[in-house]
């Protein structure tokens, strides 16, 4: 069994560029299996708290457009058992930097 998000698209996002236009990226964080986090993921920082296993996932990157179209799927392996109904599952439309941090 898994989660499947599907990414479609967006329309008239802010554009928070100082020169040329955003680029977005969709970012995923769910948060609804029980267990250790994978190597690397801490359980902090949703909207879950810490009850549950986070994991996050991302899109691609749109460059330079306020109307991204990502028409992706981003899924998540449930190990054949239904989430919980206090999982939580945040998504995020985020601007992609090369340099400092993703806003």
């Amino acid at each position: 069994m898994s989660l499947l998000v599907k990414a479609v698209k967006a329309a008239n996002l802010p554009d928070i560029e100082t020169f040329g236009k955003i680029d977005p990226y969709v970012e995923v964080d769910f948060q609804g299996q029980s267990g250790r986090p994978p190597p690397g993921r801490s359980r902090k920082g949703n909207s879950c708290g810490n009850r549950f296993r986070r994991e996050k996932k991302k899109t691609t990157v749109k460059k330079q457009t306020c109307d991204p179209e990502w028409g992706e799927d981003v899924e998540f392996d449930l190990g054949g058992k239904p989430p919980p109904p206090e999982a939580c599952l945040d998504v995020y439309v985020k601007d992609y930097e090369k340099i400092g941090r993703n806003r």
